[in-house]
């Protein structure tokens, strides 16, 4: 460890924790989740840890205004020995973000500040705010400020990530007029069943988007716009939501709605939802559900009038090239086997972890397509950093991974299991080039495939991250993270959005 000027830095706490670890307050929690290993650096800012099972590991380091230096580590598979290099504390930084308030209110006055630090600046007129030489690492950022309905706060741990460009950081904030929804007169309430009888969820997890779909026969009474909808928790917490879908005629919604909590193979959280106050205004918000704070990177549900625009308001649009994509009504588009949808943005292909999730219905392929890859610094098909791929081997679709150079081929080892033909499925995963760890994750939760990087194609820079090419049916949703995304948290998304598995009960 070692500061700006490159001086070592004695006595820093340092935390190495399995990828798989999951912090929870459970007492029951399997040894699995627990696995973390302490130490301190010594007088020449060194540290080591001995004895680290085979696996990836995130290094945390505990100093003022310091957290995440280093990227998830691999150990095992061939790799007794990994050097981290140095970890700076205080490479500063730029850091912008907006405050998003719960209300229609716009803000009038305000200001940010980091706990513990002399870091403060007034918010602007829109909510938003810029601090300079912001160190990397864990943040407390405290809002406060006055909006035209009244005084606000709001207060978020983020992630700051190094380097001289930051990505924005959303705030929710909360008012001293916040809507009592108790006086909507509409009330229906859903389980949400994370039991075994139902999604089977095998892990603690928080801020999970899940899928709310709505009919006549969950919602008697429908507005113009859904302006009136609103949702709550069992504990009378207020749930961020977004309208993908709404139609009055039909009596059709489809809603992403923002669980705070969601407790492995339990089936005591329920989501509640309010319609039905006149005269209050839509509260919408994709930004919200998908809050950068908490690593989301993008986005896309295909759907609506700007398809391929960030729901979560960072921005980034997808560019269709080739073959023409087709929106569809309730949303997502249709693909042919010459179409793809394209990213071009370093800020994120500087970063090493993204997780990827796409939802997809699978018609046809062509002989070994790559389903969505990340191109290298050649912008061609033949120099990537990972590709994720789909193939048809004698009638049976499967899926894969490849990364550059790889001497077993580029389509090896593929996935135990075989894909649904002309169903929909989700195919994630988890990248990351600095760790040079790969995971691949089917819809069922069990088929899983982890793979090492060959050390060159993990030093290539990477230009694009493409979904499409040779693939023909229709993909609904795309998703990227910049946090480790535990393999449950894919599952939960998926599977309340499917409609297959039972994930919630509405209530008479």
């Amino acid at each position: 460890m070692a500061d700006s000027l490159d001086t070592p830095q004695p006595g820093v706490k340092v935390v190495a924790r399995s990828l798989e670890w999951i912090p929870t307050s459970d007492s029951t929690a399997t040894v699995g989740q627990w696995i973390q290993m302490t130490t301190s650096t010594d007088s020449a800012g060194r540290f080591h840890f001995l004895a680290i099972a085979g696996d990836a590991w995130v290094v945390e380091v505990f100093a003022p205004n310091s957290g995440y230096l280093f990227p998830p580590a691999v150990v095992g598979a061939g790799r007794s020995r990994v050097d981290l290099g140095t970890g700076k504390i205080g490479a500063l930084g730029p850091l912008v973000g907006r405050i998003l308030l719960d209300s229609a209110a716009a803000a009038i006055s305000g200001a940010v500040s980091i706990e513990g630090t002399n870091h403060l600046i007034s918010l602007d007129r829109k909510g938003t705010f810029h601090l300079e030489d912001v160190p990397p690492g864990s943040a407390s950022l405290m809002v406060s400020g006055i909006s035209t309905a009244g005084t606000f706060a709001a207060t978020s741990a983020v992630l700051v990530s190094g380097g001289a460009s930051r990505d924005s950081v959303f705030l929710r904030g909360t008012s001293d007029s916040t809507e009592d929804y108790s006086t909507w007169p509409g009330l229906r309430k859903a389980i949400v069943d994370a039991s075994p009888t139902g999604a089977n969820i095998q892990a603690d997890l928080a801020h999970v988007p899940v899928m709310v779909r709505l009919d006549a026969g969950i919602l008697p009474t429908w507005d113009l716009d859904g302006s009136s909808i609103r949702f709550s928790d069992d504990k009378g917490t207020h749930l961020p939501y977004e309208i993908e879908y709404w139609n009055p005629s039909t009596r059709q919604a489809a809603i992403w709605v923002q669980l705070d909590t969601l407790n492995k193979q339990s089936n005591g959280h329920s989501i509640l939802l309010h319609w039905g106050k006149a005269g209050v205004p839509l509260r919408s918000s994709g930004a919200a559900v998908f809050d950068s704070s908490d690593g989301w990177l993008g986005t896309w549900h295909l759907s609506g009038s700007s398809p391929f625009d960030d729901a979560s308001g960072t921005g980034r649009t997808l560019v269709p090239h080739g073959a023409s994509l087709v929106p569809q009504p309730e949303g997502g588009v249709d693909m042919e086997s010459g179409s793809s949808l394209v990213l071009t943005d370093p800020r994120i292909y500087a970063m090493g972890s993204v997780a990827v999730s796409v939802f997809a219905r699978l018609d046809s392929v062509r002989s070994s397509p790559a389903f969505a890859f990340r191109l290298g610094s050649q912008n061609s098909t033949t120099s990537f950093n990972w590709a994720m791929e789909v193939r048809d081997s004698s009638g049976i679709l499967e899926a894969g991974f490849s990364t550059r150079g790889l001497s077993s081929g580029p389509f090896s080892p593929k996935i135990d299991g075989e894909i649904p033909w002309s169903r929909w499925t989700l195919l994630g995963g988890m990248f990351d080039t600095l760790s040079q760890r790969v995971r691949l994750i089917l819809p069922d939760g069990t088929s899983r495939s982890t793979l090492a990087y060959d050390s060159s194609s993990a030093r290539t820079p990477a230009t694009q991250f493409i979904v499409g090419g040779g693939i023909v049916g229709q993909i609904d949703e795309i998703r990227l993270s910049r946090t480790p995304t535990h393999p449950e948290y894919l599952r939960a998304e998926w599977l309340s959005w499917n409609g297959v598995t039972p994930f919630l009960r509405w209530q008479p």
